[in-house]
């Protein structure tokens, strides 16, 4: 593959003559098969013995660049997954976390309050640049954790999401073996914003969008979740939900919430297709194989029916997607019921120390 080479430039000042001068040197950006060379070394680093950390340096090892934010929740649950892969390979490989965007006290103060949510986790022992936007020069994208794997030789070998830093993948890569992970290219980097303009382009702008929706293959490059557009320019109300399953979109269509999961029940012979492997070795080829985006979009005056439409449309693709369909129904279940007898009062319980039990049916 050929390098592409952006429009940035460093300025470097001499630091060894009276008369300073600036020297231009054109940033690359680089994709899959590329051996990365001639770039700066990584700066204001934390959790390094040194003040700077050179890729050449780390030839022989193969090295795992792990973009990421503190509004990342993704990212963060994953530091204590990426620093036991690093104390697992030891010095075969380095993986080094890269936050462009937030200072170090930015980032203590973050992981600081994310630490009453999620104990144990708080600032990596893992090499941590911050500050340091060039690395997203040579390395573009939008959407993280965005995860560059670099091999032994100084070759891009993968562009790709988080959940394919695991041990077997590891191993695969330093016994010699190819590896084949899902690349991951962000939409926003070829000029197009789904999440703001949609799945849907429209050829020519004297077509006027009344009432459509569509459902497209999964693309790590344009994220998840759900959005909502309130497009008053055309006279529209949009909803988005971007690399869903099947049953997510059910869920979202039927506007079961995540505390009403128990009352779920998949009557279905196989149930690969609607939940997300166990294995994080299977979760990407499942996501490529079992997740799509879809939109919606209707007149404003109508967006009290979104819901609705959206459940026969969902219905409707994944009967003929993966042969199954979702309803809501009134079913009878012998459940026990707390009565209070006498005068006696019931205390008030700790949420933070209460446990809970939930059942959920499968067939």
């Amino acid at each position: 593959m050929k390098i592409k080479i952006l429009l940035f430039f460093i300025f470097l000042s001499s630091l060894g003559t009276s008369d300073g001068y600036c020297q231009l040197i054109p940033i690359r950006s680089f994709e899959i098969g590329d051996t990365v060379k001639e770039v700066p070394s990584f700066k204001n680093l934390i959790n390094y013995p040194k003040q700077e950390l050179s890729l050449m340096d780390l030839r022989g090892k193969l090295v795992i660049i792990d973009f990421w934010t503190t509004g990342c929740g993704s990212c963060i649950s994953s530091i204590p997954r990426m620093e036991k892969l690093q104390e697992q390979f030891k010095d075969k490989i380095q993986i080094i976390l890269v936050n462009p965007w937030e200072s170090p006290e930015k980032i203590q103060e973050r992981l600081s309050e994310k630490e009453r949510l999620r104990p144990g986790i708080g600032l990596t022992s893992l090499p941590n640049v911050y500050g340091d936007t060039i690395w997203r020069k040579f390395f573009p994208h939008i959407t993280v954790p965005h995860h560059i794997w670099i091999d032994p030789d100084g070759v891009v070998i993968a562009s790709t999401t988080g959940q394919n830093a695991t041990p077997e993948h590891v191993q695969q890569v330093l016994n010699g073996k190819k590896i084949s992970l899902s690349l991951k290219k962000d939409a926003l980097l070829r000029e197009y914003n789904s999440k703001e303009k949609g799945l849907i382009r429209l050829g020519d702008t004297l077509l006027k969008p009344l009432f459509y929706s569509a459902f497209v293959n999964y693309s790590s490059g344009i994220g998840s979740g759900s959005r909502t557009i309130v497009d008053t320019s055309n006279n529209l109300y949009r909803k988005l939900l971007l690399n869903g399953s099947a049953l997510s979109m059910f869920k979202t269509a039927y506007r079961i919430l995540p505390v009403n999961d128990q009352r779920v029940i998949l009557e279905v012979k196989d149930s690969t297709a609607l939940l997300v492997p166990k294995d994080a070795n299977l979760k990407d080829k499942w996501s490529v194989e079992s997740s799509f985006s879809y939109e919606i979009a209707l007149p404003l005056n109508q967006k009290d029916n979104i819901y609705s439409y959206m459940q026969q449309d969902i219905n409707r693709f994944f009967s003929i997607k993966q042969g199954i369909q979702a309803r809501l129904e009134k079913r009878t279940y012998q459940c026990y019921v707390l009565k209070r007898v006498n005068d006696f009062i019931l205390k008030n319980v700790d949420k933070n120390k209460a446990e809970s039990f939930t059942e959920t049916a499968q067939t």
